[in-house]
């Protein structure tokens, strides 16, 4: 696992909650259909993740996730907010940015406190 703080860039203010780049094993549901991937940066209020699957923007995915130094899985409702296609070009890969909707009071506590750690 990586952990980087991540830089000012031009989402940075439009953002709620502050954002650290972090390379964490994540898998998203939406009914039957599960996938895999890796975020590139997670925060209280959403992550990115990295996946070849095509999710639309407005899906609703079940997110799950460990922190790491911890042993819970985090059990997230989230919706795609924005998709990158993948751009070689920019050596860039595919994914998808999520906003949390739905997180327990503790598992956001958790978030919170991952990101507060790697600052």
């Amino acid at each position: 696992m990586t952990v980087v703080l991540k830089k000012q860039d031009e989402w940075a203010d439009r953002r709620d909650a502050e954002r650290v780049d972090a390379e964490i094993v994540v898998s998203a549901v939406n009914g039957d259909r599960q996938v895999g991937g890796v975020t590139e940066n997670v925060s209280e209020g959403g992550l990115f993740m990295t996946t070849k699957t095509p999710h639309a923007v407005g899906e609703t995915l079940t997110i799950r996730f460990s922190l790491p130094g911890t042993e819970k899985t985090i059990e997230a409702t989230a919706k795609v907010r924005w998709t990158r296609p993948e751009d070689p070009r920019r050596e860039l890969p595919s994914g998808v940015g999520v906003q949390f909707v739905s997180l327990s009071d503790a598992e956001r506590t958790l978030i919170k406190d991952f990101v507060k750690n790697c600052e």
